[in-house]
């Protein structure tokens, strides 16, 4: 008989398997071990590696540590005690469950593991080289656990060739370790390279404490709460303003049930969440929390635990939406706090600034204050109405709600077309195109949600030529169009009639306005997308149009621009993302001067 050629594969090599998917890199050692001390309700974490990690690891915690016949165990392949059946998985709580982590280190590094519970009288140390146990001894040591990693992948060469410069290892380090600093306020943490220190975080009673201790004062300013509960689930956390922008996601920090996870309809509702508020190359930052019934997740789809499938995931779609944007246009709590906050925000729309903490008005002012566009950034019971007066013509008294300064008033147009404002704390340069295109498109889209939109008939009927290979969709968006208030009908065999427009934009020509919503129809795919995606395409260009019709305008117009953009929900950008003003505080324009 011939020799049987599949067998079972010896541990070692089971291990040394497991851990090309849990062990990738230095950083994924200081993971598994921290979620294990997490798990075991440390206070404090200390993490200390030697040339990024690939000389040596240290994890130490004040946990509860471990028994000797636990000690042994916890390095064994699927030993764990956070489950114990099948049907356990659909509950876990805890960070690990699977078992595999120290098995899977420990078989590809020099390993020494040092673990006391609070009511033994001495430790154990359990030390191992490449899964093989090499000594096991009482030791006096704190309680906790403390656990050594040397020479990672010494015995996988193939494996310690893919691992970075000094540099790259390290940039890992530090990310993985701040999402844990994020998600465990409460935990102390210490982090330290070559013997230099790092990171020192005392515990702290908020995750906007950990924010200010991660970031800077003015950054933080630039978040805004999210807190929202919806069919059994909860999101807590806070989102950046549409001004607060990255070029990639490593600032979008998930966290689910606890967990730093993620899916990939979360991001489709981060994209969504922020529609129409930035740049599309622009990605927000966002510290959220999603919280649901455990058995609603399922945790266990990736080695890593990176990422998660939910069983409604819509559900968790719609609310992520819903958080992001109830968050954006929430008002604030503490008014003085706030105003700065929005001070700090203009600024940095222009360039990086020092901070204004705003100029008594001047005594002359020559207009009445205009009501500035209402923060989007503020929460709903924060920010109480205050009341402005016009020093030189008595007027009356104005509702300013949540606008970042006292008072505003309109003081001329450059020949750019830029109108200039003054405040009581600043300038701001508007962009009247952007303003024009975003109080236009709110205005249209609300109108066509609530389904109040009203037509203006032309006095003549247009004929409109579209091009052959637009016609076809553009024909099939009729009944949309019909929504926004326009009147057009087939003529020929690439034409329109154009007979009414929507009232809301004014004197234009229907030919420029019909021809490039055209061409949104087509980018947007008839039949391919929804009617809102199709509608806001139409809207956008309807906005682009209008605000393409006149640059220069006459001081009334001006202050009922900025009136009107202060009824919007998101003043502060063009539906395409561009900022529509930008702000420099005085304490700024001294600095500039010299002063």
């Amino acid at each position: 008989m011939s020799e049987n050629v599949i067998k079972l594969l010896p541990d070692h090599v089971a291990n040394k398997i497991a851990a090309g998917e849990v062990v990738e890199r230095p950083a994924s050692v200081i993971k598994e071990c921290i979620e294990n001390a997490i798990d075991a309700g440390a206070k404090h974490i200390s993490v200390e590696v030697v040339v990024g990690g690939r000389k040596s690891i240290v994890i130490s915690d004040d946990g509860k540590g471990m028994s000797r016949d636990d000690a042994l165990m916890s390095v064994e392949r699927h030993a764990t005690s956070k489950i114990r059946e099948v049907d356990d998985i659909e509950l876990v709580g805890t960070l690990g469950f699977r078992g595999e982590a120290l098995a899977a280190i420990s078989s590809v590094s020099q390993f020494i593991i040092t673990t006391r519970r609070e009511e033994d009288e001495v430790g154990t140390e359990l030390q191992i080289a490449g899964s093989t146990i090499q000594d096991v001894r009482d030791v006096g040591c704190p309680k906790g656990s403390t656990i050594k990693v040397r020479n990672l992948f010494y015995n996988v060469p193939a494996r310690k060739k893919f691992l970075k410069a000094e540099q790259t290892e390290m940039y890992h380090i530090k990310r993985m370790f701040q999402v844990y600093t994020l998600l465990h306020h409460d935990i102390g943490w210490k982090l330290i390279s070559d013997e230099r220190e790092l990171v020192n975080l005392p515990p702290v009673e908020s995750l906007l404490d950990r924010l200010h201790d991660l970031y800077s004062k003015e950054w933080v300013r630039d978040l805004r709460p999210v807190s929202i509960q919806r069919g059994g689930m909860e999101i807590t956390g806070y989102a950046g303003l549409p001004t607060l922008t990255r070029n990639d996601r490593n600032e979008q920090h998930m966290f689910i049930n606890q967990r730093p996870a993620s899916a990939p309809v979360i991001m489709r509702a981060i994209t969504e969440g922020y529609h129409g508020m930035m740049q599309r190359d622009k990605q927000p930052v966002l510290f959220m929390f999603i919280n649901l019934d455990p058995g609603m997740v399922d945790v266990n789809v990736h080695p890593t635990k990176k990422e998660v499938r939910f069983r409604n995931a819509s559900a968790v779609r719609d609310l992520v939406i819903a958080a992001i944007q109830q968050a954006l246009t929430q008002k604030a709590e503490n008014p003085e706090a706030d105003r700065e906050l929005r001070n700090d925000l203009m600024s940095r729309m222009v360039a990086p600034a020092s901070s204004s903490k705003g100029f008594p008005p001047p005594s002359v002012k020559k207009s009445a204050p205009v009501q500035y566009p209402q923060s989007p950034l503020v929460s709903q019971d924060e920010f109480q109405s205050s009341d402005v007066t016009s020093a030189d013509k008595g007027a009356k008294n104005a509702e300013v709600g949540s606008a970042p300064w006292k008072w505003c008033k309109v003081l001329d147009q450059s020949k750019g077309g830029v109108i200039l404002l003054e405040t009581d704390d600043g300038i701001v340069l508007l962009e009247p195109r952007a303003a024009q295109e975003r109080v236009l498109y709110e205005r249209i889209m609300s109108d066509s949600n609530a389904n109040k939109v009203s037509s203006q008939r032309l006095l003549q009927a247009e004929t409109v030529d579209i091009p052959a290979d637009l016609f076809e969709e553009f024909e099939q968006s009729f009944e949309q169009l019909e929504k926004l208030g326009f009147e057009v009908s087939a003529f020929g065999d690439a034409s329109v009639i154009v007979e009414a427009l929507p009232a809301s934009i004014g004197d234009i020509s229907a030919k420029g306005l019909i021809e490039e919503m055209a061409e949104a129809i087509k980018n947007a795919g008839v039949g391919k997308g929804s009617s809102r995606v199709l509608n806001e395409s139409l809207a956008k260009s309807i906005c682009r149009a209008v605000a393409r019709q006149r640059n220069h305008l006459n001081t009334s117009e001006m202050e009922m621009l900025v009136t009107d953009l202060s009824k919007t929900k998101m003043p502060y950008t063009c539906p395409q993302g561009r900022p529509t003003m930008i702000f420099m505080g005085y304490q700024e324009l001294k600095r500039k001067f010299g002063r």
